[in-house]
């Protein structure tokens, strides 16, 4: 289901991908040219010029972009974060000793920021083995 729900949410959002990337590469921004092309003329004359499917140019690319990074981030995450719970204290450790209660609390203040930490190196991770395929799409 989340791979299927990525596949609808790219193809939706394609045609404003596309749209953005035509402003992003035009030479002179459009608040410094006379009689600028606004959003919505900007579409017409995309849809009218090249047709409508030209909102899902590099459609493939993004699609396949979602599909690697989202791969990815899955897998990476999952497995820096066993591995940071391997090394942590044996005081965050389900205790043989000490009630349960107590491991769930400091296990809880403590898993926020593993999941923080290890996101943001699944993300990172998963931007630089995406790159290739961002720059297809442009």
């Amino acid at each position: 289901s989340g791979a299927l729900s990525g596949v609808v949410t790219r193809a939706v959002i394609s045609p404003f991908d596309v749209v953005k990337i035509r402003f992003q590469l035009q030479h002179t921004p459009i608040a410094k040219r006379q009689g600028g092309l606004g959003l919505v003329k900007s579409v017409v004359l995309l849809a009218r010029d090249e047709g409508l499917s030209a909102f899902w140019k590099g459609h493939t690319a993004s699609q396949l972009l979602s599909i690697v990074y989202g791969a990815v981030v899955f897998g990476v995450f999952e497995q820096i974060t066993s591995g940071a719970w391997l090394l942590l204290p044996n005081q965050y450790h389900v205790p043989s000793a000490k009630p349960v209660i107590r491991w769930v609390v400091t296990t809880y203040q403590c898993q926020w920021g593993f999941n923080f930490v290890c996101g943001g190196v699944a993300g990172c991770v998963a931007s630089v083995v995406s790159m290739p395929l961002d720059t297809l799409r442009t």
